[in-house]
């Protein structure tokens, strides 16, 4: 069963028996829901019938309802798209329920749970002390292929929906499909970060001038596939400098706000092992740009290198490049490791004399 789960952003009455409509729910049962519908709601489609008669069961059990066709309880639909409705401890204790069910709802249960371990996760961060929650639906470490934009959309806007109701800081949403971006943004997305400083989708600069938001422009050599196959430079800083301040005018030109820009020289897209740390030594020749500088050197590879350990150990590694970094001029630091690596920030900033 493929489920495609995803989360509906309905702010009224009419939307939600729109919705209703949508799928065949009796004009009966709009009334009988309607009072439950404006909390959380989530759309599962392609459910075979029992498997949406089991979720009708359990989320009554739970003091939450299910939306189904009015011809499920006939048996005379071949499968069926519910809406579940219900506020987030609901979907918490719908969860281990549905692990021990048939039809498929397991598969549905270990959706749940990804989307609720991830905001968990960011609610943790944030109270760990990070001022950003920067999130993304396609990998793009070395050798990773892309993902299909409709893909990257059922991952993504679920996680952004539940992360606006829980956390207070912005929320950056790592990307470089402009159609991605768009609807990340209409659905609450406060920042987009493009690793391929709005290289690899023209229409990318367009879309972040129309919402006049916050962009971080990367640098990378190549592709996420391809990246770190043979990288070479002439002059490394010069092509990074170089690509960042194309990157900017292509920004400024679009209608992108000189104030809007961050830039990030793109630790470990594209970079041989020494460049690494080249950059993070001259890393203040990127103020020049006049804009903010980010840097990403958490538990990547050329820390790994040297210390021959795996990711879970670079946490001191991590922090020698953070406070060399932040004392190079680094404005913003994208970690993993949220509590510590704060601590190490906190430091770092009082020996920079910022």
């Amino acid at each position: 069963m493929q489920s495609n789960l995803r989360i509906l952003k309905l702010n009224s009455l009419d939307e939600l028996k729109n919705e209703f409509q949508n799928i065949g729910v009796d004009p009966a049962g709009f009334e009988l829901m309607a009072s439950k519908g404006l909390q959380v709601n989530i759309k599962v489609k392609n459910l075979s019938v029992p498997a949406a008669l089991i979720l009708k069961q359990e989320m009554l059990s739970l003091g939450g309802d299910c939306a189904n066709h009015r011809m499920v309880l006939k048996n005379e639909v071949d499968s069926a798209d519910s809406i579940l409705m219900g506020n987030a401890k609901i979907f918490q204790r719908l969860i281990p329920k549905l692990k021990n069910q048939p039809f498929g709802l397991k598969k549905l249960a270990d959706d749940f749970l990804d989307k609720d371990q991830a905001v968990k996760h960011a609610i943790q961060m944030q109270e760990d002390g990070a001022d950003i929650i920067d999130i993304g639906a396609e990998s793009t470490r070395p050798g990773a292929d892309p993902v299909p934009k409709q893909e990257e959309l059922d991952r993504l806007i679920p996680i952004i929906e539940f992360l606006k109701k829980e956390v207070d800081i912005p929320v950056s949403v790592d990307t470089y499909k402009s159609d991605v971006a768009e609807e990340a943004l209409k659905n609450g997305a406060n920042i987009i970060n493009d690793i391929s400083g709005l290289r690899f989708d023209p229409e990318m600069k367009n879309v972040l001038a129309k919402y006049n938001v916050p962009v971080i422009l990367m640098h990378i050599k190549g592709e996420p596939k391809n990246m770190q196959t043979n990288p070479e430079y002439e002059n490394l800083m010069d092509e990074i400098y170089e690509y960042l301040a194309d990157s900017i005018n292509l920004a400024e030109t679009a209608g992108i706000k000189k104030e809007n820009i961050v830039v990030d020289p793109g630790i470990g897209f594209g970079k041989r092992l020494m460049d690494n740390y080249e950059i993070i030594k001259r890393l203040s020749e990127f103020n020049s740009l006049g804009c903010p500088v980010l840097i990403g050197p958490s538990r990547k590879s050329f820390i790994g290198k040297v210390l021959d350990l795996p990711p879970q150990q670079r946490l001191e590694g991590t922090a020698a490049a953070i406070t060399v970094a932040i004392q190079n001029g680094a404005h913003i630091i994208r970690v993993h490791d949220v509590k510590e690596m704060a601590r190490v920030c906190r430091i770092g900033d009082l020996l920079a004399k910022r």
